[in-house]
């Protein structure tokens, strides 16, 4: 029989946005054929369904046959939730030590599993479905959240109470970016990490040099799942760049047989846009006992290097890390990369404020955050330098709330104490008398995942002066805050239809996951995103965020000269080209109709290539069929349908929506990379 508590069936307990197994990594895709929990077969946390396929067997066995064919669906949907890319939430994984024995159910979906099927839950009458703090995250609305949320674009049609701002694609088709930044060498050049550990360089006309500044995909270390957070998170240029050369990156990789987040001081080539990788000085190992919360940004300011790190993962920060100034956890750490002791990675800059206290460690700043995910520094007005040195920080919640912080010396932002402005811990928050408090808070009802982002400074759009303007990775919203009297009022922007974003490349329309924000040496505010939520994703995206209600004066914001870039033999550039539905060329072939065939594709006059039939369905099928003037398509086939193609396998795990002007808009794997054979060729039936 089913052992089912009450009390569990409605405990529900929401924690952070992403995807997260029970085991606190990120959700992978199965390399094996799913008999039961189908659901699950693209993305999940199950390798197989054999285990849950016999408790299934078992259980119906017991049954009769009214209850198998009313209460199987349920029982079969119930069990299967251990596969979902989201069992950490919906089993409370994340929000406590010990997680639901049971998986959360909607209200309405509980109301009926308990009418149909009360006789398999003994001692257990019929409840009324009682509230939950948050409809995302129960079975089985979450099931069309797994289906709808990973791919397509931003668009908010409502455009009440919000600050309707554009943005413009300035670079695309790039593995998923994690970070940006630029020398302050008065090149203009914007530096572009992926997270698989690949550094671009691109020109201030956004065409992009090739091979890579920087190289380190063999030793950046991830499971290569969707929604890993480690990886190649951030690089900073040392302020003396111009003249040193030196530069320093954040990445995930392996030591001494373990994780650790690593810092690492790196040196240009004679060639301005080729990093020397062999000069590498490692500034810091922290390792990491989880896979997740592993924070993630550096930066500098007043000369000194900040590290901010995550609390170390899993529930509730199990082992106190962040409040604990002996570990570097949870901690906004400052280090003298400069003034180095004989021997030592870094030094310590003497008012660093527990280099005094027994125990503690004295790289710590400040302390107590969860998860800093993106922190800046504000370089103050143009005019006036107001706010000059401030480091705000977005710190990604638990349960209920999202927080950013300006970060100062030697203060306690109250995590794992407080959650926001809100107690998480009744025990610890209680005995915490030097809580910081936020700037500012939201809740899960507006999203779950912050990124933080930058005060604008920019020239070009002058009414964004002195806004704080970040996203909700999880939905991709955005938001600004504005300074009033010492306190932070929090507005809403909405990107503007196309009849406000005109002309000049200006969209209303941005890709959905926002891993990061980025200025350039002007000021002027970029956002980093992609399609889906995986490295190895080839749809990363830029914009640059534009006021189409006022521009700046051009006399002003074009004064700023630019040192040319000096290009070595060899280095080739791809300058940016918008995707459009003439960027690829499509034909069938195979077939004796003209509207069925096998699909080929090529780019740039390049070579006619095929496409892998991974993920191959009805949605990418519309996007060849709509794109070869064809109304809607009628199936899509795999397995080489009509015949093995030659030559080139271009695509592959293509995840579309269906609206797609292009399948480059599309998440995949990359132009020409692919883990498929000619066997594997996709077609399609058009009408």
């Amino acid at each position: 029989m089913l052992q089912i508590v009450f009390c569990v069936l409605l405990s529900f307990g929401f924690t952070a946005s992403h995807p997260q197994c029970l085991d606190y990594r990120p959700p992978f895709r199965p390399s094996t054929d799913f008999l039961l929990c189908t659901d699950y077969q693209n993305i999940g946390c199950c390798g197989d369904d054999r285990e849950i396929l016999t408790k299934y067997i078992q259980k119906m066995d017991t049954l009769s046959r009214r209850d198998q064919e009313v209460c199987g669906p349920f029982i079969k949907d119930i069990l299967c939730q251990e596969c979902s890319p989201y069992a950490a939430h919906l089993y409370n994984a994340e929000a406590s030590e010990n997680p639901n024995a049971f998986p959360s159910l909607c209200p309405w979906y509980l109301f009926q599993f308990l009418t149909l099927c009360h006789r398999l839950v003994p001692d257990l009458s019929v409840p009324l479905p009682l509230p939950i703090p948050d409809k995302d995250y129960c079975f089985p609305s979450i099931l069309n959240k797994t289906k709808s949320e990973s791919v397509g674009t931003v668009k908010i049609s409502d455009q009440g109470n919000c600050m309707q701002l554009c943005v413009k694609e300035v670079v695309n088709n790039i593995y998923t970016p994690t970070a940006a930044a630029h020398a302050n060498d008065g090149t203009h050049r914007l530096f572009v990490a992926e997270q698989r550990g690949v550094i671009w360089v691109f020109l201030p006309d956004f065409t992009r040099l090739e091979p890579p500044f920087l190289d380190i995909q063999n030793v950046t270390y991830s499971s290569k799942r969707a929604y890993d957070e480690r990886g190649l998170l951030d690089l900073v240029f040392h302020p003396n760049y111009r003249f040193n050369g030196l530069f320093y990156i954040l990445y995930s990789t392996r030591f001494k047989g373990q994780h650790v987040s690593r810092v690492s001081e790196f040196k240009v080539s004679r060639n301005m846009n080729k990093a020397l990788r062999s000069t590498e000085r490692v500034v810091i190992d922290i390792p990491q006992p989880a896979t997740n919360h592993n924070g993630g940004k550096i930066l500098f300011k007043d000369g000194l290097l900040y590290i901010f790190t995550g609390d170390g993962g899993k529930a509730g920060d199990p082992w106190g890390n962040a409040k604990n100034i002996g570990s570097l956890l949870g901690k906004a750490l400052r280090v003298d990369v400069d003034n180095r002791p004989d021997g030592q990675a870094y030094g310590i800059p003497p008012d660093n404020p527990f280099i005094f206290r027994p125990g503690a460690k004295p790289e710590v700043y400040a302390y107590g955050l969860r998860n800093p995910w993106r922190c800046s520094v504000d370089r103050g007005d143009r005019v006036t330098g107001q706010g000059a040195g401030r480091i705000f920080c977005g710190d990604v919640g638990q349960d209920k709330y999202e927080e950013i912080d300006i970060i100062e010396n030697g203060r306690n932002y109250g995590w794992n104490g407080y959650e926001g402005n809100a107690c998480f811990r009744s025990g610890i928050c209680s005995n915490i008398r030097n809580h910081e408090p936020p700037i500012a808070v939201y809740g899960h009802n507006e999203g779950k995942s912050i990124t933080g982002g930058y005060v604008y400074r920019g020239c070009d759009s002058p009414n964004l002066n002195g806004l704080y303007i970040f996203a909700d990775w999880a939905n991709g919203k955005l938001f600004y805050l504005k300074e009033d009297n010492g306190s932070w009022i929090r507005g809403r922007i909405c990107v503007g239809d196309e009849n406000v974003c005109v002309n000049g490349g200006l969209s209303g329309r941005h890709v959905r996951y926002i891993t990061s924000f980025t200025e350039d040496e002007k000021g002027e505010l970029y956002i980093l995103a992609t399609n889906y939520a995986e490295e190895g994703n080839f749809g990363g995206r830029i914009y640059k965020l534009v006021d189409p209600s006022r521009g700046g004066n051009p006399l002003e914001c074009q004064t700023q000269s630019v040192i040319a870039s000096t290009l070595s033999p060899g280095t080739q550039t791809n300058p940016f080209t918008p995707i459009t539905e003439t960027t690829l060329a499509y034909r069938l072939v195979g077939a004796i109709q003209r509207n069925t065939g096998r699909v080929e594709i090529r780019w740039d006059n390049g070579p006619w290539g095929t496409i892998c039939d991974d993920l191959w369905g009805r949605k990418e099928a519309e996007v060849v069929c709509r794109a070869l003037g064809y109304r809607m398509a009628v199936a899509a086939k795999g397995r080489a349908a009509y015949g093995r193609g030659f030559g080139p396998i271009h695509l592959d795990n293509l995840r579309c929506t269906g609206n797609e002007k292009s399948l480059l808009e599309c998440p995949h794997r990359g132009w020409d990379n692919h883990d498929c054979s000619h066997a594997e060729d996709a077609s399609v039936v058009c009408l």
